[in-house]
């Protein structure tokens, strides 16, 4: 099945993940148009590179942007933004008892409220066009947690719900959302937790995700295929959540 798209313009945000590099190519190839952005100037350069013929097509751009400053964004053009692929995520991983007040405080004001600055410059560029689709890539910690990432899955919860909230506002103005929670992905911190312990083990299909299967799937739920899952979470993760953890 091709997949059909209304409008052309993709933001993905943490672009210069793994996933978020995989992403950008298949959503290229589907004929979309990018704006990719990372949070660093080295970030950005190896993403020129990467991209340069499409940069000079006029069919990518890439743009510095950290969730800690949302508002000092490298000229993200927002009125252009008609979808909107979230996997921007901040670093930080402690013992709930054990964490950095400090820390905790830079670690949620990026996260969560960061995010919200992000998704409302988003939301009101879709506004203006009448039409928009965001996805947020969330994880399966939002529902699962693990010792050290009590953090990380309560900023990916409230994630969520502010996509799930967005969904429901705004889907009669022609603006709708989902959530995808992907287990263990064969990438970036997924791929090296993945090498220190035998996770594919705790997966009913018997083993975990790979970035393109993930990227084709968000592009399905960007598609128009998809506008009707609203305000929605959809879990990835080869049934690890639904069965009961071995012994």
């Amino acid at each position: 099945m091709k997949l059909k798209y209304r409008a052309k313009k993709l933001l993905i945000t943490g672009a210069a993940s793994d996933l978020g590099r995989v992403l950008a190519r298949k959503a290229l190839e589907a004929g979309l148009d990018l704006q990719l952005t990372c949070r660093s100037r080295a970030s950005a350069d190896e993403l020129e590179r990467l991209f340069s013929d499409d940069i000079a097509e006029g069919r990518a751009s890439i743009h510095i942007m950290d969730l800690a400053a949302p508002g000092e964004q490298d000229g993200i053009n927002w009125r252009e933004v008609q979808y909107l692929c979230d996997l921007a995520q901040p670093d930080y991983e402690a013992l709930v008892a054990a964490g950095d007040e400090r820390r905790i405080e830079d670690y949620f004001s990026a996260s969560v409220s960061g995010r919200a600055a992000l998704l409302k410059s988003a939301l009101r560029g879709m506004m203006a066009q009448k039409f928009g689709r965001a996805v947020l890539v969330s994880s399966t910690a939002a529902e699962r947690v693990m010792p050290g990432q009590g953090f990380y899955s309560a900023a990916k919860a409230a994630a969520e719900q502010l996509y799930k909230a967005a969904g429901i506002e705004l889907a009669a103005k022609g603006i709708t959302t989902a959530v995808l929670r992907p287990g263990y992905i064969d990438a970036g911190r997924g791929k090296q937790f993945s090498n220190e312990r035998d996770t594919a083990s705790i997966v009913p299909t018997g083993r975990i995700l790979n970035p393109e299967e993930v990227a084709e799937t968000i592009l399905f739920l960007l598609s128009d295929s998809a506008l009707q899952i609203n305000a929605s979470v959809i879990t990835m993760d080869g049934g690890m959540s639904g069965s009961k953890p071995k012994l």
